[in-house]
């Protein structure tokens, strides 16, 4: 075999003599005098390295921005880009009591420059090393890597002889292939990705990732210059496990001269596209078609099954859709309890879930959602997001408030007004109306009227909402927050300041309206924390919620003090009205 099949032999080096731990290296110089020296592969080499002389196509490797940079490889002379693929396989039974027990980490090479439908065929991809990952994760890749690496430092300076070329032909790595956790153990970023910075490619942070939209140019990328300083600065303080994502020195850009950590590992298409968002982003279309009725479940299963699959997709097992049906147990009133069937599971958002309630049930009004919380004894909570509820859990429709509209008319000095004053009131349900009047006031009858003098105000409530001025100590402690917010995510949290911030907040709130409507409160929530986001409390839904309820809290304390005092508010006298 030797002599007539040009076998090149593994080599065996060992890692750890006491333990006996070794790996097995293919050399890949030999073999890659083996492949240059054949007249077909040296023609497909010669005729796929033209790059596309369209700059607007794609087609191959070379007409890509990182290929075009490499000034090694995007010269004038033949070089040899190569990509490694590095992966983990079991060869025992995954599922079985040898799990991990005997997995091995294999590393392939293939030739990037040749076309892309040879390079996917098994009998381009060539083995470099295999290794058991017990070992790989003892002695680290820079050390199982070395007799690889040594091979291709080799051919990145001095290149091969290739007799039918009559010329010395170099190469280096250009990409390595792996999964996310592959690309992170090698490249040196860290391995978790719920750390705050987890993403190869930018420095993003998680929390900011969660808040933005990801989109090109949102985040800042990761570059040569500042990954060398985030490479240094981990390297210098032990005491923290990573900076800005990076661990240390990608032992690749280590020892070859045109490879880099920031470039040379691809997205891993497979996880993150086709195990990934493209199955997620089908499901939710999927969903919304059939709630639209554009098709039923049964037909999407049925058009499945009678899909003519072909060759070896025709043997495996065809997975339908199953079943999506949610009954949830709905509280209206404590003394009408119904059941609610969702054919098509619950919907991702809480008003899809209560306008399906309404219709079901013909119910009038708005409404908002409470959920029994099984970790807190089944204790009711406001639903925020539908991905707290599950099949049989139960909810409780709670009303709004209903929309109060307070009308003013200046009066003469008598405080007469030849327009008297009057509370209008929204019906809500069944004839029902509601006013702003207190639950132990009776309303008066249709001839009474309540005289408001011109002090109260006449200015509508803004489209939006302006934060007033606070003083200028707080003014400077709230940006002082506001950059540490930015910086590292931390949120204020100075009990006395922010109850100096309610009482500014509530006087600007009076010059509009004593009794503001909870969308008033959330606008003025909203307005304050947009801008001063460091006031945002974590673990509320957009940070505000306390905010809300403290704010609700406050203008009831602002306005019982207005009431104790010398000059009396009519406005706020029309709550405390006592039948005579």
């Amino acid at each position: 075999m030797k002599e007539h099949l040009s076998l090149t032999e593994p080599v065996e080096y060992i890692l750890d003599c006491s333990k006996n731990a070794t790996l097995q290296y293919v050399p890949i110089l030999p073999l890659l005098s083996q492949l240059l020296n054949n007249g077909h592969i040296q023609d497909t080499i010669l005729h796929n390295r033209r790059p596309c002389n369209v700059s607007s196509e794609y087609r191959s490797l070379h007409d890509g921005s990182f290929y075009k940079e490499n000034c090694f490889l995007s010269g004038d002379e033949l070089k040899l880009p190569l990509i490694l693929y590095i992966d983990d396989f079991e060869i025992c039974n995954p599922l079985g009591t040898s799990r991990k027990k005997h997995k091995v980490t294999g590393v392939y090479w293939v030739l990037a420059v040749i076309p892309a439908t040879l390079r996917s065929t098994l009998s381009s991809i060539y083995l470099a090393i295999l290794c058991k990952a017990d070992d790989v994760k003892q002695y680290g890749y820079p050390k199982m890597l070395e007799p690889l690496l040594k091979d291709l430092k080799c051919l990145e300076d001095d290149g091969i002889f290739v007799p039918s070329l009559g010329k010395v032909v170099k190469g280096t790595v250009f990409a390595v292939a792996a999964d996310n956790l592959g690309a992170h153990s090698i490249g040196g970023f860290i391995e978790s990705f719920s750390s705050s910075h987890y993403c190869r490619f930018c420095t993003g942070k998680s929390s900011d990732i969660q808040e933005h939209e990801v989109r090109a140019g949102m985040f800042p990328l990761r570059t040569k210059s500042s990954h060398t300083l985030h490479v240094e600065a981990a390297l210098l303080d032990t005491a923290e496990a990573h900076h800005c994502g990076v661990k240390r020195q990608c032992p690749i850009s280590a020892k070859l001269s045109y490879f880099h950590a920031t470039s040379g590992y691809p997205p891993d298409a497979l996880h993150d596209l086709l195990e990934g968002i493209v199955p997620l982003e089908l499901a939710q279309c999927l969903d919304v078609l059939i709630k639209k009725k554009y098709f039923s479940l049964l037909e999407l299963n049925s058009s499945i099954r009678r899909f003519p699959y072909k060759w070896n997709d025709k043997l495996k097992t065809t997975h339908t859709p199953k079943e999506m049906s949610v009954q949830l147990r709905v509280i209206i009133e404590e003394n009408n309890i119904r059941k609610l069937t969702l054919p098509s599971g619950i919907p991702n958002k809480v008003e899809d879930l209560v306008s399906e309630i309404i219709e079901t049930f013909q119910i009038h009004g708005e409404f908002g959602l409470l959920y029994e919380d099984k970790d807190f004894g089944n204790q009711f909570f406001t639903l925020h997001s539908t991905s707290d509820l599950e099949d049989k859990g139960t909810v409780k429709l709670v009303r709004k408030d209903p929309l109060i509209t307070l009308d003013l008319h200046p009066v003469d000095e008598s405080g007469l007004s030849s327009t008297p004053s009057t509370l209008e009131t929204h019906p809500v349900d069944d004839g029902e109306e509601y006013s702003s009047i207190a639950d132990d006031v009776e309303p008066s009858n249709s001839q009474d009227t309540i005289l408001l003098p011109e002090s109260c105000r006449s200015a509508p409530w803004p489209v939006q909402f302006q934060v007033p001025t606070f003083s200028r100590d707080i003014e400077l402690i709230l940006a002082e927050a506001n950059k540490s917010y930015h910086a590292s995510g931390t949120h204020f949290q100075d009990a006395s300041i922010k109850s100096a911030i309610m009482q500014d907040l509530a006087k600007a709130v009076f010059s509009y309206t004593a009794y503001p409507s909870s969308m008033q409160i959330s606008s003025v929530a909203e307005a304050l924390l947009e801008k001063f986001p460091c006031l945002k409390e974590p673990g509320t839904f957009a940070g505000m919620y306390g905010w809300q309820q403290r704010l609700k809290y406050k203008m009831h304390i602002f306005c019982a003090k207005l009431k104790s005092q010398k000059y009396t508010y009519p406005e706020l006298e029309v709550n405390t009205l006592k039948r005579k």
